[in-house]
């Protein structure tokens, strides 16, 4: 523990929060083996990052490794969360702090991500 004063964006965002929710598009970005490999890895830091110029989507909120092969695109936020969660990361209403993929599931390319987050203080 550090007796340091509290940083800036720890005064201005409050306690973390944390969701789960299912990946979406992981047998469009992977392949069968890959998916094999993350099964045997998880829990696997990833980033969430905005794509605002989504073609399909402008809600859009990509999956990609943050460690373990870096950058390497996994999968999606499902449509439905990220319709809710892109505004709110667009005005930095919420911050993401963590994210992790842990849980994937070779057979039906399907994995679980738990989504930590602060939310701004008003």
């Amino acid at each position: 523990m550090s007796d340091a004063p509290p940083t800036k964006k720890h005064r201005e965002y409050g306690s973390e929060k944390v969701m789960k929710v299912h990946t979406a598009g992981m047998s469009h970005h992977l392949t069968p083996h890959t998916i094999d490999l993350l099964s045997d890895e998880t829990p696997i830091a990833v980033n969430l990052e905005r794509e605002p110029n989504n073609r399909h989507d402008r809600n859009a909120i990509a999956v990609r490794l943050d460690r373990w092969r870096v950058g390497t695109m996994v999968g999606y936020v499902p449509r439905d969360v990220a319709a809710k969660l892109a505004p709110l990361m667009d005005s930095r209403t919420i911050v993401i702090s963590s994210a992790w993929l842990v849980k994937v599931e070779p057979g039906v390319a399907a994995g679980d991500l738990v989504i930590g987050f602060r939310k701004k203080i008003s």
